[in-house]
């Protein structure tokens, strides 16, 4: 008869494989699902398609090369911080995260300019339209209506839907 302990790590091990896989095959379809919104958003037209997908492969490549052993490194050493962290710690794992981001928008940037060369002006108005409802929506979610007011009745509109936001996002963690 088997333990309670050891159906657990069984679990554990199950879920940790599960996750690796999955963490894997999102990682590894990227590009695509990448090139599948840009192309919903903007309705590329078959060369458009080409330069995406090109470029997309390319950067893909380019990221699991260099900066894949960038973030196995930076989380073996957030790994082995001793608990409870530190204030510095996580404001150390803050830069870290955004240094982290600084490399592959730098490479990406000549991509999406090329990119943007090529769009006409019937598939930029749409995509202008989608980003000033997505505006609207966020400035509602932390706290302004979408003329910019703070919403009534809330002692600080901007600290409670943060607080808010906060909360639904360590809930899906």
């Amino acid at each position: 008869m088997r333990t309670p302990r050891t159906i657990l790590v069984f679990l554990a091990v199950c879920l940790l494989v599960v996750g690796c896989s999955s963490t894997r095959l999102g990682y590894s379809t990227l590009p695509t699902l990448v090139a599948w919104r840009i192309d919903r958003d903007l309705a590329l037209d078959d060369d458009q398609r080409l330069l995406v997908r090109d470029r997309l492969n390319a950067l893909h490549r380019w990221h699991r090369a260099n900066e894949l052993p960038r973030y196995a490194e930076f989380l073996g050493k957030a790994a082995a911080l001793e608990v409870p962290v530190s204030q510095d710690a996580v404001a150390g794992w803050r830069a870290g995260l955004t240094e982290a981001w600084q490399p592959l928008a730098q490479r990406a940037a000549a991509d999406l300019a090329a990119l943007a060369l090529t769009l006409r002006e019937a598939q930029i108005a749409p995509l202008s339209r989608r980003l000033a409802d997505s505006n609207d929506a966020l400035r509602r979610d932390w706290g302004f209506d979408p003329g910019g007011q703070g919403t009534s009745g809330a002692q600080d509109p901007v600290v409670e839907a943060r607080i808010e936001r906060f909360r639904e996002r360590s809930e899906f963690f």
